[in-house]
This record gives C-alpha cells, structure tokens and sequence, in this order.
C-alpha cells in the first residue's frame, strides 16, 4: 500500500512534520515489539519479521463417502401353534336312577349305562360327561387310546359314590377314530377304566359287537373310562414263544424216553403156574 500522508500511516503512529515517503509492502508479517521513534523517524526497538513459509499444505480430501449398508434384521421366527388334542365328538347325558335300577344313555346315543337293582342304596343323580382322551392316562403296553373317553359320575343324597353294590353295563358305540386305532380290526377294541389309585388304565373284559358298532363290559366301578385297542406288531407275541417252547421241551423229553419192549404173549396153554415161555418137556 502506498501511503504520502505524513500524518498517520495505519497503525504506525504520528509522523514527524518533514516531508516524507514510505512505502510499506506487506505480505505474511508479523510484528513482534516494534516501536516508532517519530522524530528520528527510526524503529527504535522490535523488528519486523517476515516469517518462513513452509510447504503450502495438501488440500484435505474430504472423506469418500462410504456406501450405506442397510442391515435387515432377521424376523423372530413365530413359534408354531401346538395343535390342539382332539375333543369329543359327542354329547353327555344326565338324569336319575332309582335304587331299583334303571338306564342312562348320551344325547347322541354314543354311551349307554345300564344299573341293576341295588346298585345304589337310593336315588343317585348321574352323569355321563365326555372328555379329551389326551387327559387320560396312557394306556398299558400293547394298546393304544382311541377317541371315544367319558367320564361316569354319581350322586346319593349329595355324595359321590364310585364303587357300586351291583354290576352296572357300559356299552360305547365305537367311532371311526377308535377303529382306527385298532388298525381297522374292531375285536382288538377294549374298555378299559381308571384307577384312581394306581394312575393307569386297566382293561376290562370286552365283548365287541361288530353288528351294533358297539363294545361292553361289565362292572362296579364308574369313574374315567375310554376305549382302547390292542396293537398287534409283525412279529410273534409272547405266548408265542412260551408255545413253541413247551412245544420243544416236549419232543426233546420224549426222544429221551427208554421205551418198554411189551411182554410176550403165551402161545398155547401151560399149566397153572408154568408160563409157556419156562415150560420144559416132560420125559417119555
């Protein structure tokens, strides 16, 4: 910058009234405690400085931009619906029976209970009443559940009662899903009832009537019954075994046997105590 005022130049101060000329070429200076003597017209103290420069400085770069990478979240798997055990497929009953016996069936007919007399001391209240065969308990080996299980309660004077005092008959016709279980053979089929105590089902004695559609048994104990049926694998039962081993211990037993020669019969006539096969020749 050129400057001719002798007054002021800048910063710099007053100038002396002389006539003057300074010229001042700045570029990157610094000033580090520099004073002005303005009637010497002199730098009586400090020093201008012009500062070494170094490299100018690599221009920054900015970032490249890295490619946004968008993360899907894996979905949390939905647990599976357990599928819901079977429910019975037909409707209970309910009424009374007197102290001389009587009958109680189902709305659908499915279950029949027959009471003989004295099988209560007096009228009971009872009820037949379907429930899921999966609340059941599992059933002896070599059998397996079908879908026909029902439960038999009785009142007398507000008391339940499970042991009866006459036989009672329960005949269940027999569905689809128990025939089923029974490979399609309906004399496999049982009743059998819940023991309580125990935790398990016990077969009962079964008459299966394939006619009807129907299996009975007879008893004196109500409570939880269903309708199982016997599972019959490819290979030999157990008393398949026990058969053929009776079968070979036998022959065995008999080929061992010493077999008695029979005694020989007499001939011709002896006298009494001389046996045809002793008798000698009596001498001319």
């Amino acid at each position: 910058t050129h400057h001719s005022n002798p007054k002021t130049v800048g910063t710099l101060g007053s100038l002396s009234a002389s006539r003057a000329t300074f010229t001042f070429v700045a570029d990157s200076i610094s000033k580090s405690g520099w004073v002005y003597d303005p009637d010497a017209n002199v730098q009586t103290r400090g020093s201008i400085t012009t500062p070494t420069l170094g490299p100018a400085p690599e221009p920054i770069q900015p970032p490249t931009p890295q490619p946004t990478v968008s993360i899907t979240p894996t979905p949390t798997p939905t647990p599976a619906s357990p599928i819901p055990p079977s429910e019975p497929d037909f409707s209970g009953g309910e009424g009374t029976v007197p102290s001389n016996g009587g009958r109680l069936t189902t709305d659908s007919g499915r279950v029949t209970v027959r009471f003989q007399q004295g099988a209560f001391s007096g009228d009971a209240e009872v009820v037949i009443e379907p429930i899921s065969c999966s609340t059941c308990a599992t059933p002896p080996r070599g059998f397996r559940i079908g879908d026909t299980c029902f439960r038999v309660l009785a009142l007398v004077d507000g008391q339940p009662v499970t042991d009866l005092d006459a036989d009672v008959t329960i005949c269940v016709n027999y569905s689809a899903g128990d025939k089923a279980a029974a490979d399609g053979n309906p004399p496999r089929l049982k009743l059998a009832y819940l023991d309580e105590t125990a935790g398990e089902l016990l077969i009962m004695p079964t008459q299966v009537h394939t006619t009807g559609g129907t299996v009975c048994t007879t008893t004196k104990h109500l409570g939880t019954w269903a309708v199982v049926a016997r599972v019959v694998t490819g290979g030999l039962l157990w008393w398949h075994y026990t058969l053929l081993v009776g079968v070979g211990a036998l022959v065995v037993w008999l080929s061992h046997t010493p077999r008695r020669e029979p005694e020989s019969s007499l001939t011709e006539d002896a006298p009494d105590g001389v046996s045809a096969n002793t008798r000698e020749e009596a001498p001319q």
